[in-house]
C-alpha cells in the first residue's frame, strides 16, 4: 500500500494500543487507518461520530484511497464546528490522518462519547447475562 499524499512511498504497518495502523515512516509522516481502527484506538462507538453530517460536507481530493478500492478520498470535518479535517475513503471507509492529525483527533475523542470504554464494556457483559458490578 502506497501513500496517498507521497504516492510511491509505501506504508508501514505498525501497531499501538491494540490497533495497527499504517505509517508513511519515509515520507510525510502520515497515518492511513483502516474501518473501525479509529473508533478502537480513540475509544469511541463509530470512527467519525457526525459522518452523516459531515458527509454533505464532503471535499473530494485529488489524493487515491491507499486501498485497492482507489477512490478518490473526500475531506470532512471530524467534528461540526472544529477545525479538523479529514481525509475519508467513502467505499472502504478508511480515513487518512495528516502528521499529527491523529493525536488531535484522540483529544477530541474524550468529550465525545459520555460512556466511557468500561462502562461499553460492563454493559456488554451484563447483556451476555455476566453478574459485574453495578448489576442488580
Amino acid at each position: 500500500m502506497n501513500c496517498p499524499k507521497c504516492k510511491n512511498k509505501a506504508l508501514e504497518p505498525f501497531e499501538n494500543d491494540g490497533v495497527e495502523f499504517d505509517f508513511c515512516a519515509d515520507g510525510c509522516l502520515g497515518v492511513w487507518c483502516d474501518h473501525g481502527e479509529l473508533k478502537h484506538y480513540v475509544e469511541t462507538i463509530n470512527d467519525l461520530p457526525g459522518k452523516v453530517n459531515s458527509l454533505s460536507q464532503a471535499v473530494q481530493t485529488l489524493f487515491k484511497c491507499p486501498k485497492e478500492c482507489s477512490n478518490n478520498l473526500v475531506e470532512l470535518p471530524y467534528i461540526k464546528g472544529k477545525e479538523i479535517l479529514l481525509d475519508y475513503c467513502p467505499s472502504c471507509h478508511g480515513l487518512w490522518f495528516d502528521f499529527k492529525e491523529l493525536g488531535k483527533v484522540e483529544s477530541l475523542a474524550i468529550n465525545i462519547d459520555k460512556v466511557g470504554k468500561l462502562e461499553r464494556t460492563m454493559e456488554r457483559l451484563r447483556q451476555r447475562g455476566f453478574k459485574v458490578m453495578g448489576s442488580s
